[in-house]
């Protein structure tokens, strides 16, 4: 084949490969690291992204993104009502913080898990792992504790205190300590004897109330008035939760034992993923009936048992409506709009996904 005719099939070729692999390129997100979102005041969601090293927050406005500056190493992002951000600084060499932090570095610790306040119990203390965050509309800060099994808040005036949980009984004391009988389970009533086992993530509604995803129970809880109420997920005659897949009456309805990002709209409904189902579910109350009830908005189940392009147990990513959309196992953050529309990220991948309030999930890029 002549030269020049050769170079002309193999640039013809690449234009066509540039042409059909373009779109998909553009639709996802790429970061070097994990990524968590949040909705600010203004409706605009901000994305904060991680790496081995850096820590930096994308603003998403009018379609473009953009990096407003770098962070301290946090692993959560949260927006107060005010527009301050915080998140949750985990070392393994140091403590756990909550910490108020601003685009080009500064920041501010609201709490440590050696605040006296949380307990006296130093052991206890020591077994703190700060998981979920959340901020209500007062400008309060809930972080859960999925170490103890605890709800800690963080009022506007700076007081700190545990409000739902219970210590741990340990043997012998200092870094030897061993406990024998755990603080973490499941059983409501008021904070100071309520049970919570991991509260992954937290969200806070119109009215205050903060309500708790647990990946281990595999239900949801709420706090409000100072009591824990479970609102979705069926418990057996043993007082022990049960995993499936169920919608309907949440008393009844089934989820993973494997809970993850929560979010409330300005409804009131609520919309938790469901790592283990591959999807997200939706908790809404019916007047008429007196309950709530739980839907499926996207993915389903049976998208992860045929593998959907995947190896047989997991689902792969496919953007659709419904049932016929798609998600694997690494999706654990959520953010919702004014206008219904959810956010989610991953701990560790690379993409972002927009879910409206009819199902319709579609990736979009905001590198």
């Amino acid at each position: 084949m002549p030269r020049l005719l050769l170079l002309f099939v193999v640039a013809l070729i690449c234009v066509f490969y540039s042409a059909s692999v373009a779109p998909y390129a553009q639709e996802m997100p790429r970061f070097d690291g994990s990524c968590s979102v949040a909705v600010g005041p203004n409706d605009t969601p901000y994305f904060l992204c991680r790496d081995t090293v850096n820590c930096w927050i994308m603003e998403f406005a009018q379609g473009t993104a953009e990096n407003i500056g770098e962070v301290e190493n946090i692993e959560l992002l949260r927006i107060g009502p005010d527009g301050a951000m915080y998140g949750i600084a985990r070392n393994t060499s140091d403590l756990a913080k909550v910490l108020r932090v601003s685009p080009g570095g500064d920041y501010e610790v609201v709490c440590d898990q050696n605040d006296e306040r949380i307990t006296d119990n130093i052991s206890a203390r020591r077994n703190i792992v700060f998981s979920g965050l959340c901020i209500d509309r007062e400008g309060n800060i809930y972080v859960g504790d999925s170490g103890n099994g605890w709800l800690i808040k963080v009022s506007v005036n700076g007081d700190v205190q545990r409000v739902v949980g219970i210590d741990p009984i340990f043997e012998g004391a200092g870094e030897g300590a061993r406990i024998v009988e755990e603080s973490k389970g499941l059983a409501d009533g008021p904070g100071n004897s309520a049970r919570l086992f991991n509260p992954s993530q937290l969200a806070a509604g119109p009215r205050g109330e903060i309500y708790i995803s647990e990946g281990s129970n595999g239900i949801v809880r709420m706090y409000e008035n100072g009591e824990v109420t479970t609102i979705a997920g069926a418990i057996g005659s043993d007082g022990q939760s049960r995993s499936g897949f169920r919608d309907g009456p949440a008393h009844n309805a089934l989820f993973s034992y494997w809970l993850t990002g929560i979010v409330v709209d300005n409804d009131g409904n609520i919309f938790v993923i469901d790592q283990g189902n591959g999807c997200i579910r939706q908790i809404t109350w019916n007047s008429d009936e007196g309950m709530y009830y739980v839907y499926t908005l996207a993915g389903s189940p049976k998208n992860k048992e045929i593998g959907m392009g995947g190896t047989g147990y997991d689902a792969t990513d496919k953007d659709g409506t419904g049932f016929e959309a798609s998600f694997d196992s690494a999706w654990f953050d959520l953010a919702v709009d004014s206008n219904k529309n959810l956010y989610m990220t991953k701990k560790t991948g690379f993409i972002v996904r927009k879910v409206t309030w009819m199902g319709l999930v579609s990736s979009f890029d905001v590198s």
